[in-house]
């Protein structure tokens, strides 16, 4: 018979927590001197966290797209590269990182010097952990020393489990810019968003459909800057162990800034664009074959006594794309005339359930550029969003956590100021206390629980599909418990014996 340790795992929301990176960069010589900065964006490439005794370390790259102006009307994007760190203090000695929620909140630039500045980023993160640990209760604790017992029940309850998986991806296409050769043509900025569409767990893998979307500010020599929006569809399958048809899958994606190369055709441009981004997943299921017990215990004297011990697991997750738009009044000294470049970013987002619905609040901050005939124009404008989830089997006990992402976006001149839209990936995850109840020990009609009763502990295997409960039984000789468990004689105990207190194990 399989020995497990006596531990379990379970999945750990931890609070949210807000780390900050200060660093500051030197421009090369051959880029022009900063005269004022227009908008500058960040994306997280979160590295592998790093789990030891104690805590987990996560840390990661920053790359920053710093989009300038050198005070004669000349417009520059410097790409450049920073890192975040922070570590999650945990009491358990030992933890593994299963997936992290992490983003932008806020990001500032500040010239320090011609060529010098300084960029201040505030990075809100909430990581979930895979926590193994011990559970034990003394049967004395939940109906007394001395108490006879009359019999035991059991309820069966559903285990859920988690899958999780990872994977660095490629995708790549090419554009066509009409009327305009590549020596007339300048990339002036970039925006980069992966959209998913479809999300679908199989046996043994994930399968994600979706679009790479990609916002372009681009120049032709002697004209005002335009903005074009390329997209590239993508198919991915991710090998996921543990993975079963029909998970409730929640997605987290990650984009490094892209490569774009532009070549001459004729009087064309075609734009060559090649990505790199990285899906993270976790996957939540029902395992039928792994039960979970809740103990009623019936004793002479007294009521029915249940205790059940509570943990917490991934329930499900529901996710959907939604598209926010809304007209906006422009401050008086803003103009609306020429191409107008937005840049969305989540503010703040909170979420609540109604019935079998979640709904989802928040406020999106758009950063406007506006590129005429004079001075380029910059102002900052608020957009409100309510959209709604159904998440089936919702009660009124489940923490839910939230990820929103603004993909894309357009704004166009109206009369009332200026109209902006954007797409929203919406992913809510609910995260239920889960009964872990103690399994029943072989207690008998008319036993008396002693004073110092034996400690009841479950075994929870995460590699294996078998849930194996495991007891201890005061008072009994180990031939008689290896009968009442249709154990050969001649098996090996789970354990050392010491007297008649053993420990036994009993499969589902």
């Amino acid at each position: 018979m399989s020995n497990y340790e006596n531990r379990m795992q379970r999945d750990l929301v931890t609070d949210a927590i807000v780390t900050e990176s200060n660093e500051e960069f030197i421009l090369p010589d051959y880029m022009p001197e900063i005269g004022r900065v227009l908008r500058v964006s960040a994306t997280l490439l979160p590295d592998e966290p790093f789990p030891e005794t104690g805590g987990t370390e996560f840390s990661g790259k920053i790359e920053y797209r710093l989009l300038y102006g050198d005070g004669e009307g000349n417009i520059t994007e410097a790409p450049l590269e920073g890192r975040y760190r922070y570590r999650l203090q945990n009491p358990e000695a030992r933890t593994l990182t299963l997936f992290t929620e992490e983003r932008i909140e806020t990001v500032g630039a500040r010239p320090t010097a011609p060529r010098k500045l300084g960029i201040r980023t505030r990075i809100y993160a909430r990581p979930h952990l895979l926590v193994e640990e011990e559970i034990g209760v003394p049967l004395n604790s939940l109906v007394g020393e001395g108490t006879p017992v009359e019999r035991m029940e059991k309820e069966i309850k559903l285990l859920h489990r988690n899958a999780f998986a990872s994977g660095l991806l490629h995708a790549e296409g090419s554009f066509t810019v009409e009327d305009a050769p590549a020596d007339t043509l300048s990339l002036l900025s970039v925006q980069s968003a992966f959209l998913p569409e479809e999300k679908t767990a199989r046996d043994g893998y994930l399968s994600v459909r979706g679009r790479l979307i990609f916002t372009l500010l681009l120049k032709k020599e002697g004209e005002l800057p335009f903005v074009k929006v390329c997209t590239l569809p993508v198919e991915e399958e991710i090998p996921t162990e543990g993975a079963r048809f029909g998970d409730a899958v929640a997605l987290r994606a990650f984009l490094s800034s892209p490569a774009i190369t532009l070549e001459e055709e004729g009087e064309n441009t075609t734009l060559l664009i090649d990505a790199e981004y990285s899906l993270s997943c976790v996957l939540s299921h029902n395992q039928a074959a792994s039960v979970l017990e809740d103990l009623y215990i019936h004793s002479m004297h007294h009521d029915i006594v249940r205790k059940p011990l509570t943990t917490e697991a991934l329930i499900g997750c529901a996710s959907g794309n939604f598209t926010v738009g809304a007209e906006c009044a422009l401050p008086a000294d803003f103009s609306a005339s020429g191409c107008l470049f937005p840049s969305f970013a989540l503010k703040e987002a909170t979420v609540s359930h109604v019935g079998e619905k979640a709904i989802v609040v928040g406020t999106l901050t758009v950063h406007l550029l506006s590129f005429g005939s004079g001075e380029v124009g910059r102002c900052e404008l608020a957009l409100p969003f309510r959209t709604e989830l159904a998440l089936g089997g919702m009660e009124n006990d489940e923490k839910l956590s939230l990820f929103v992402c603004p993909v894309g976006g357009n704004a166009q001149a109206s009369e009332g100021g200026v109209r902006l839209s954007t797409e929203l990936a919406v992913d809510v995850t609910a995260t239920r206390p889960l009964s872990l109840s103690l399994p029943s020990a072989l207690i008998k009609k008319g036993d008396i629980l002693p004073k110092e009763a034996p400690t009841v502990t479950l075994y929870y295997p995460c590699d294996s599909d078998t849930l194996w409960s495991v007891g201890k039984r005061y008072g009994v000789p180990l031939s008689l418990l290896k009968q009442e468990n249709g154990m050969p004689e001649d098996e090996d105990a789970t354990a050392p014996l010491d007297g008649y207190a053993y420990l036994f194990v009993n499969k589902l």
